[in-house]
């Protein structure tokens, strides 16, 4: 696809051109990227405000310089991330939480297991991290189903 692109290497810092000398599309933004600093809506030369694209470029450069905009900005931003971070973290304990009780639950099936099987308290506490009470529990609960 080599013969579908064309690539243009400029060096801005060469760009030389005039606004009057300004011909191409090509110019107009070259001429904008060297120039953004001195543009704003009011001061934008004919040459360029006749492209619709660098009038919204030039438009947005306004808003980011204009300080209370600014300001607003970075003040969305920051809920943003903290929005996210929160999120993230939420999420994260959520996940342990979820594990821990997943844990908790095949801890306990296996004791029932066990249990059927006739091995001894001690042993089942011993094999799945729970006390002996909570092996009670799990008998007491499992004669009343």
């Amino acid at each position: 696809m080599h013969d579908v692109f064309e690539l243009h290497y400029i060096e801005l810092k060469k760009f030389k051109k005039t606004y009057h000398e300004i011909q191409t599309a090509l110019d107009r933004w070259s001429s904008f990227l060297t120039t953004a600093h001195q543009l704003d809506r009011d001061h934008t030369p004919k040459e360029l405000a006749s492209d619709k694209n660098i009038v919204k470029a030039i438009a947005a450069i306004d808003r980011m310089f204009n300080e209370e905009e600014r300001q607003v900005y970075e003040v969305r931003l920051k809920e943003y991330t903290d929005v996210a971070s929160i999120i993230a973290s939420g999420a994260e304990k959520n996940i342990e939480k979820g594990v821990e009780i997943g844990m908790e639950k095949a801890s306990k099936a296996i004791a029932l297991n066990l249990l059927a099987k006739g091995i001894d308290s001690a042993t089942i506490a011993d094999a799945t991290g729970l006390s002996v009470s909570d092996i009670a529990d799990l008998l007491q609960g499992a004669d009343e189903q």
